[in-house]
């Protein structure tokens, strides 16, 4: 993670990233409160600091991050090794290689984020469903 990457990690105070934050927690906590396991999927070497800087290290269930990666000897995106390792965990992916690695996991259920208006090529890497943002997915 670049320097200017962890900077903006650590000080998440935006309203921007603070409503996406707010949304982010809100589903996950609804996941929760209708019995699903929360994992984070990540290559990056910084999980547990970027979750304890924007407050969320309490949501997940399971960390699978470059640690893990490196101690299992898992294979990257797209391989699903990651998300297998997860446990059948709902993926919710905006990037192309997670969808992939998602959808060759065989899980129940991969959802798309279309940050990048990238509908059709998340539903072609894989996607169950696909939203814009967040918030179309809580109640």
């Amino acid at each position: 993670m670049s320097d200017t990457k962890r900077e903006r990690a650590g000080r998440r105070g935006d309203s921007k990233h603070a409503i996406t934050r707010d949304r982010t927690v809100e589903l996950i906590n609804q996941l929760r409160d209708q019995g699903f396991k929360v994992a984070v999927v990540t290559s990056s070497q910084n999980c547990t600091a970027v979750s304890k800087a924007a407050k969320l290290d309490h949501c997940f269930d399971v960390q699978v991050d470059c640690d893990v990666i490196h101690a299992e000897h898992l294979a990257s995106k797209p391989a699903p090794d990651t998300y297998l390792m997860a446990a059948k965990s709902v993926v919710i992916e905006d990037a192309l290689a997670g969808m992939e690695a998602g959808s060759n996991g065989n899980f129940g259920f991969v959802i798309g984020v279309a940050r990048k208006r990238n509908v059709v090529e998340l539903r072609h890497h894989g996607a169950h469903l696909v939203v814009n943002d967040l918030n179309e997915l809580v109640s």
